[in-house]
């Protein structure tokens, strides 16, 4: 598993949410 930063990682989470709600 890789770890992020907590910005990055909160933007890869907001997009993830976006293509879900699509």
């Amino acid at each position: 598993m890789l770890h992020f930063s907590p910005e990055k990682r909160a933007r890869f989470y907001i997009l993830r949410r976006c293509i879900a709600m699509l």
